[in-house]
């Protein structure tokens, strides 16, 4: 019975959450996102090797990062970086991290 009082709140906080914007992220499916430490902007990781950077709260497309031979796995923003100055790491299928 608690258990199913845990269900019930749950669902109810959920209920609250709505989308706010939407983007397709690519052709193939998406595997990792990460938003900036302000924010301000989302990364996007995808099996195409791909990564991509949007603004928040609109999803604009900015840029797009090229540099794995297989499937973005990971995508983390440094602590503290700004969007003047991107500064995140990418891990890969081809075994890489790469630091942009």
């Amino acid at each position: 019975k608690a258990r199913d009082q845990e269900r019930e709140a749950a669902a109810k906080q959920w209920k609250r959450f709505s989308c706010h914007a939407s983007q397709v992220g690519g052709d193939r499916p998406l595997h990792s996102c990460a938003i900036s430490p302000g924010c301000e902007q989302v990364l996007t990781g995808s099996w195409d090797s791909l990564i991509r950077l949007y603004t928040l709260p609109n999803c604009t497309s900015v840029r797009t990062f090229k540099g794995h031979d297989d499937r973005v796995t990971g995508l983390a923003w440094f602590p503290g970086s700004e969007p003047s100055g991107l500064q995140f790491a990418s891990s890969s299928a081809d075994g890489t991290v790469k630091f942009w």
